[in-house]
This record gives C-alpha cells, sequence and structure tokens, in this order.
C-alpha cells in the first residue's frame, strides 16, 4: 500500500493515526454512556420463566410424556431405554453398538438402502448412553435414541428403526472396521486431555461423598473420554478388536446382537415426544414398534463405590485440574435462589486468583441439580496453590462484607441470565427433560427467581458459614502430571497417589 502513496499521503496518514489513537485514549461522553440501553435488577422481577407443559400416561408399562412445544410439525421423539441392568463391560458394548447400529443389512434392507432412509426420512437420528445423578440415593442411567420426522414419513421412519432396533445382521465387515478405525482415530487425535483430566477429577472427588459418581466413569472417561494421554477403556477395547479384526470378527457381531436384546427392553421405558397437537396420531404409529420389543424385569447392576481417599491421579499430562466438593443438602441447607449469587462472587474469586495470579486456564463454582457443591480447575499446573484457594474461598467472602450495592446487584443481574435463554424445540425439550428427572416446576422456578432478585448483602454471613463448613470438610483430589504433584503438592495430604489405568 505505501507504494502507491506518495510522502505527503504518508504524512497524513500518519497524522490521521495520530488523532486516532489520542482519541481513543479519550474518556467516553457521558452523553453516549447515558444513552446505552441498561438493565436494572427492577426490570427483570416480570421476566417470563421458560418452561413446558407436559402430559404424561402410562400404556401397557411404558411412561409417555407429551411436550407441548411447537416443532413447526417435526415430530421430536426421545425414547429413553433404562440401562441399570447393565454392567460395566456391557456399556462399552452398547456404546459401540450406537456407533455400529446402521452400519450393515437389516432383515428388509440393504446396508445401502438403510443409509438412504436414514438420509431421506429422518431430520435427525441420535443414540447415546446418559447418566443422571438425582439424590446420594437415586440415579437414572439410559441409553437414549432421539430422532425427528415428518408424520407423512411414518411409514418408512417406524419400518427403519424396527429393522435397525431388532434386525441389524451386523455382517458390512468393511463398514464396521472403517467405523471402529473412525473411532479409534478419534480418541488418539484429540489435540487435548484437559476436559477428561477435569471431569476425572470432579468424579473422584465427589465419589467420595456419593458413590453413584463413579457411574459417570462410564460416559466421561472410560469411553466418553478423549485425549492422547488419558488411555480409556474403550479405546483398549478397540485396539483388541482390531489388532486381529479378521478372527475377532464373528464375536463381535455376537456382542452386538447380544447388548441389543439388553438395550430394547420396554420395561421402564420412558419416551419423550413434542409436536403440538401431533400426539395421539404419534403414539399409534409408534404402537406397532413397541409391541415387538420385549418386556422383561430389569435385575440391576451396581458398581459405584464410595470413595475412601483423597486421591493424587497421575496422568503424563503438562498439567491438570484440583477439584474439592461438598453437598449442601448433606452439610444441613436446603437450597435456596440466592446461593447462585454465592456461586457468583466465588467464580470471580477462583477466576482471579487460580487462574489470572496463579496461571490455569481455568476455574469455577457451581451447584448442581442434585445439590452438590463443586470447586474446580482447568489446565492448572499447581497443586498446594490451588488447594489453598479452596480454603480461603470463606476469608475472601468475609472482605466482600462490605461490598458495594452496585458490584452486589451485577452478582445478582448474572444469576439472571438463565431466565433469559433463547431456546429452539430441541432445547426446550431438553429442558423439559430435566425437570421431569429432577421434579422442577414453575412454582419451584418462580421461587428461585424471587429469592435470586431478593438476595442482600446481609446474606454474605450465611454464605460465609456455608463455605466455612465446606473447606472443613476435605474432600478434594487432583488428577495432574507426576511431576507437578511432588512438586507443588507436597504440603497437601493425599491418602493415595496413583495412576490413571488404576482408576475404578
Amino acid at each position: 500500500m505505501e507504494e502507491n502513496l506518495n510522502n505527503k499521503e504518508l504524512d497524513n496518514l500518519n497524522k490521521d493515526i495520530k488523532k486516532f489513537n489520542a482519541w481513543s485514549k479519550e474518556p467516553v461522553d457521558k452523553k453516549i454512556i447515558n444513552s446505552i440501553p441498561s438493565v436494572k435488577l427492577s426490570d427483570l422481577s416480570n421476566s417470563e420463566i421458560p418452561t413446558v407443559k407436559r402430559k404424561e400416561e402410562t400404556v401397557n408399562g411404558v411412561t409417555f410424556v407429551d411436550n407441548d412445544i411447537n416443532t413447526y410439525d417435526i415430530n421430536l421423539v426421545s425414547l429413553k431405554f433404562d440401562t441399570s441392568g447393565l454392567n460395566q463391560s456391557e456399556k462399552l458394548d452398547s456404546e459401540l453398538f450406537s456407533y455400529l447400529m446402521s452400519a450393515s443389512s437389516t432383515k428388509d434392507f440393504s446396508f445401502e438402502e438403510i443409509s438412504n432412509n436414514l438420509t431421506k426420512y429422518f431430520f435427525k437420528l441420535g443414540l447415546n448412553n446418559r447418566t443422571a445423578i438425582l439424590d446420594n440415593d437415586n440415579i437414572s442411567r439410559r441409553f437414549v435414541i432421539n430422532f425427528e420426522y415428518l408424520q407423512d414419513d411414518k411409514t418408512e421412519v417406524y419400518n427403519t428403526l424396527e429393522n435397525l432396533f431388532l434386525e441389524g445382521n451386523f455382517d458390512n465387515k468393511l463398514e464396521i472396521k472403517k467405523r471402529l478405525e473412525g473411532l479409534r482415530d478419534s480418541i488418539l487425535t484429540s489435540s487435548s486431555d484437559a476436559n477428561v483430566i477435569n471431569r476425572m477429577s470432579v468424579i473422584k472427588t465427589m465419589s467420595m461423598i456419593n458413590p453413584n459418581y463413579n457411574y459417570y466413569l462410564d460416559e466421561e472417561v472410560n469411553f466418553g473420554g478423549r485425549g492422547y494421554y488419558v488411555y480409556p477403556p474403550m479405546l483398549t477395547k478397540l485396539n483388541k478388536i482390531l489388532d486381529n479384526y479378521d478372527e475377532n470378527f464373528l464375536q463381535l457381531q455376537e456382542d452386538m446382537k447380544t447388548i441389543r436384546e439388553k438395550i430394547f427392553n420396554k420395561h421402564n421405558l420412558l419416551i419423550f415426544y413434542s409436536n403440538r397437537g401431533n400426539y395421539q396420531n404419534f403414539k399409534t404409529n409408534i404402537t406397532p414398534l413397541l409391541s415387538k420389543i420385549k418386556d422383561t424385569p430389569i435385575q440391576k447392576e451396581s458398581y459405584g463405590t464410595l470413595e475412601n481417599s483423597n486421591l493424587a491421579i497421575i496422568v503424563p499430562a503438562q498439567n491438570g485440574s484440583t477439584s474439592w466438593g461438598n453437598n449442601l443438602t448433606d452439610m444441613g441447607y436446603k437450597y435456596n435462589g440466592k446461593y447462585k449469587i454465592m456461586s457468583n462472587m466465588i467464580n470471580e474469586y477462583l477466576n482471579n486468583k487460580i487462574r489470572v495470579q496463579n496461571g490455569a486456564y481455568g476455574a469455577w463454582f457451581y451447584i448442581t441439580l442434585n445439590r452438590d457443591i463443586v470447586a474446580s480447575s482447568y489446565r492448572d499446573g499447581e497443586v498446594d496453590k490451588t488447594l489453598d484457594t479452596y480454603k480461603e474461598i470463606p476469608n475472601y467472602l468475609r472482605s466482600e462484607l462490605n461490598i458495594k450495592q452496585d458490584k452486589f446487584d451485577g452478582f445478582i443481574l448474572k444469576s439472571m441470565a438463565k431466565y433469559y435463554q433463547a431456546y429452539t424445540p430441541d432445547t426446550l425439550m431438553n429442558l423439559s427433560y430435566t425437570h421431569y428427572l429432577y421434579n422442577i416446576s414453575l412454582e419451584d422456578m418462580e421461587q428461585e427467581k424471587a429469592e435470586v432478585l431478593s438476595t442482600s448483602k446481609k446474606d454474605i454471613s450465611e454464605f460465609i458459614e456455608i463455605m466455612t463448613k465446606f473447606s472443613q470438610q476435605k474432600y478434594y483430589s487432583t488428577v495432574n502430571n507426576e511431576n507437578i504433584i511432588k512438586e507443588k503438592g507436597n504440603n497437601s495430604h493425599f491418602d493415595k497417589v496413583i495412576k490413571f489405568k488404576e482408576i475404578k
């Protein structure tokens, strides 16, 4: 560009740049600031809370839930099969099944026809395992199949699903190998272990309080883990199959047919549906498929165990994650919306201390729907400093007893964000399912919102009390580099130092 400007033009350009830089450093005119629309707490009291009306009925042991959502004439269906009867090995097989179900011919269709049907008649078809901890005693474990279609395609849709669910041959040796190799590659070539390392530290911390947290290892570590250093059991299983694929193929076929029999059991089946005004048609259309699925009582498999040790877990990554947790109910507190403000205050403190000052990539504090409270760090090269930061949370809150009202109001405003989210029909149905699982009513949401808006600086004293108990009960763990644990975790007490492969 400089070659096209003469000296005078270059001089004028430099002068303009200097003027712009000087102007950009000047304070903004108050008239401009005052003209920008702002939100006050008083503006939020009448905000509408997103919720979904539901109707529930049980037909021949199957629970149907019709969600009143405008889906623009698209049928949204979620079949939630109970997998509480699967052991850990079978859970791995069920995850493999989710990748391979559509990889072969069926009784009525070739592989090519199955592929064409999925493209032509379905907007979406997704399979996954989903675990949700409801409280210290109850857990939801389901194999979920989500699909979407137009009503005019109902015959082709349910014929295709019947073949996929019950009549798959698993005979396309080449396609199955291709999918297994693709799954293995996605694990090996992942750019980061950070997410699974963080979740591992949270899971092993919270399993000191609730044994059901160990079920999360399945989805989030054992086969949901992604990373080069964190070597999940799914990767071991894939290597074993692929290393001698020709000899192992017949056994893989049998395993997929066996796990299919366990997954597709309508005992305790839950069906979530949405397409306003079309529920009766849907129920009529899906009934023939349901009639062909067996109904067998489920013998629950229990393998969640209470963790009795503060663990330091070694992974050969550059850095890791350190977590500390507890449960509000166990500590003697009933949940209140004001605790969302407590969470926001602590989040700001952890971000400043652990991320800004100590160099981690992130840190956060949150309260789950089953009332667990968790502090956790992300890509964190410290251990002692991080645990000391968690211990200092009560002192930080004491320092904020005289917080300026404007700053405190900011924490309240952040807590209101959930009431202003935009939802698609899919995400509205997910929200409805969450409310269904945790028995959350519109009245509960209205009460929480009112509690958020009525929170005052006086409540900080209760926050201090809660977080003092939180820090006194030492439920924590770290997942980190061995040298970091030795050099930067030597002042912290860990009952055991173990390697990732020793996790159960």
